[in-house]
Formats: structure tokens, C-alpha cells, sequence
């Protein structure tokens, strides 16, 4: 097997952009919160079952199985689905709304689900631009900095 950069770039670049997005989102959360204290609980909204689960279970599954299932579902199967038609910008749009709306229904509060669009945007355009290895590895650093982030607390 031959060493591919382009390979390695469709890995790396998407894992730092997810590395910046977790700072971005954390920055902006912390910064929601001491100017709008009351949007706490428009962000958590009434849980999840894994917000109580011991720490190794919040890792497996926000820090791997999360994103695996999320990006296969979202990008690989609904984003791709409107790739194969032909309308891209559509599917990027509807799959990003989609994310958002799963993270509502799975015990997030509004403002996170609204927050959540962001997110689903930038892990489409990884898929758009460097397939499902891209995305992936987008959405796995920008979750394993979450799991570290929940170590603290």
C-alpha cells in the first residue's frame, strides 16, 4: 500500500476544522450563558438518557457510536441520497435541519437543536468535499473534545 496525502489531507483537514468548531460552539455556549443565564435550560431541555450515564458510556457513545451512526445517516444516506439527484445544496440544507431536529428529539432543548444546524452544515460540506472519511473524522474530533470536556465535570 502506497502513502496517499491526498488520502491523509481528507482526514486530517477535516479533523482540525472539527477541532475548531468544538471551540467555536463551546465559546459561544459559555458566552450565551453568562449574558443569558436563562437560555441554560433552552439548550438542555428536559436531557437524555446518556447525560446521567457514567463517563465511559457518555465516551463510547458521544465520542464514537454517535458520530458513526449521525454521519451515516445525515450525510451518507440523506445528503447523499439528493448528491446522487444531482441538488447537493438542497440536501446540505435539508440534512443539516434534519441533524438539528434528530438533536431535539433525542432530549436536547430548542436553542441546542437551532445551534446544531451549524454543525450539520460544516459535517455536509466535509462529505461534500471529502466524503464519508472527511465528515466522519470532522465529527469525531469535534466529539472526542466534548468527551474530554465532560471528564471535568
Amino acid at each position: 500500500m502506497r502513502f496517499n496525502p491526498k488520502s491523509l489531507e481528507s482526514i486530517i483537514i477535516p479533523a482540525l476544522i472539527g477541532i475548531a468548531l468544538y471551540y467555536i460552539n463551546v465559546g459561544f455556549i459559555t458566552w450565551m450563558f453568562e449574558a443569558f443565564p436563562d437560555t441554560i435550560a433552552l439548550v438542555f431541555g428536559k436531557g437524555s438518557w446518556w447525560l446521567d450515564a457514567p463517563l465511559h458510556i457518555k465516551a463510547v457513545y458521544v465520542g464514537l457510536i454517535g458520530p458513526l451512526i449521525e454521519e451515516f445517516v445525515f450525510r451518507r444516506l440523506l445528503l447523499g441520497y439528493f448528491v446522487k439527484k444531482g441538488d447537493a445544496r438542497t440536501g446540505l440544507i435539508i440534512s443539516s435541519l434534519v441533524f438539528a431536529l434528530y438533536h431535539l428529539l433525542f432530549g436536547w432543548g430548542i436553542l441546542k437543536a437551532v445551534i446544531m444546524i451549524v454543525p450539520g452544515i460544516i459535517f455536509g460540506m466535509m462529505y461534500l468535499k471529502y466524503g464519508f472519511r472527511g465528515c466522519l473524522s470532522c465529527h469525531l474530533s469535534n466529539n472526542i473534545l466534548a468527551v474530554i470536556g465532560l471528564m471535568g465535570s
